[in-house]
């Protein structure tokens, strides 16, 4: 059984439902929308959750409907909250990249996958040299509709950029 940290936004509620859904111990991690700036502070914290816990699994979990990710994403009233500037200038220039090369209908999916593939590699690079051996890290979007989670989409999807000839 794995042994889980989740990261995980407040503002989407999930905590109970990952609880029911999957098995094995649980930690959560929580920040506004993983908006979560991974500096040295914030990785000696995991890197000792990791440790002290014997964590060997860490999932970045959104929901569809992330209030903070649809805040970045349209009406910005959200914008001028402590730390969230650069995740939404990210966001808006990922929408702007979405509609370019995508259907709409899978634009929210793709934005968050993109940015929480971003949020892996930071992670993965920041924890390789304080955790030789250090757990597996991916991504989870929770649909509320169905009361399911998906696996974000691979990071070879969620490219920087296109270049078609």
């Amino acid at each position: 059984m794995h042994k889980c940290l989740y990261m995980v936004c407040p503002s989407d509620y999930l905590d109970s439902i990952i609880d029911k859904k999957f098995k094995g111990p649980k930690y959560f991690f929580t920040s506004l929308a993983n908006t979560v700036t991974l500096d040295e502070k914030v990785l000696k914290n995991i890197t000792s959750i990791v440790k002290k816990k014997k964590i060997d699994q860490i999932t970045f979990v959104l929901s569809d409907d992330n209030h903070v990710i649809l805040d970045a994403l349209n009406s910005q009233k959200l914008v001028n909250h402590r730390g969230l500037k650069v995740s939404y200038d990210q966001l808006l220039n990922l929408k702007e990249q979405t509609y370019n090369t995508w259907e709409l209908g899978t634009n929210y999916a793709m934005i968050v996958s993109y940015f929480l593939n971003d949020k892996i590699k930071q992670l993965k690079f920041g924890l390789a040299p304080l955790l030789p051996d250090f757990p597996e890290i991916n991504g989870k979007l929770y649909l509320r509709a169905s009361d399911s989670f998906r696996v974000i989409y691979p990071d070879m999807v969620c490219i920087d950029s296109f270049y078609l000839n």
